[in-house]
């Protein structure tokens, strides 16, 4: 289920996030992709977030862990609940 509109613009730094990272194909093939956990890093004063990939990408290999990624509220599709 994805998290509220809410939820995802009050993340911390610290959360881990999943994030979809689509890779678009020729047009017969249509699109797919893979979903991601990253780091949260750092928010910015525009609403944006920075974090830090935790694994590999399978299906687009340039997804590297620990490259740093770029992205907003609206790109998140998971929270890690923490107890």
């Amino acid at each position: 289920v994805l998290p509220s509109l809410e939820k995802r613009k009050a993340l911390r730094p610290g959360t881990m996030v999943q994030l979809v990272f689509d890779l678009f194909l020729i047009p017969s093939s249509g699109r797919c992709g893979e979903r991601l956990w990253v780091h949260l890093l750092r928010c910015d004063a525009r609403g944006g977030y920075v974090g830090e990939l935790e694994q590999h990408g399978r299906v687009i290999p340039e997804l590297r862990a620990g490259h740093r990624i770029q992205f907003r509220a609206k790109h998140v599709r998971a929270i890690e609940e923490t107890p």
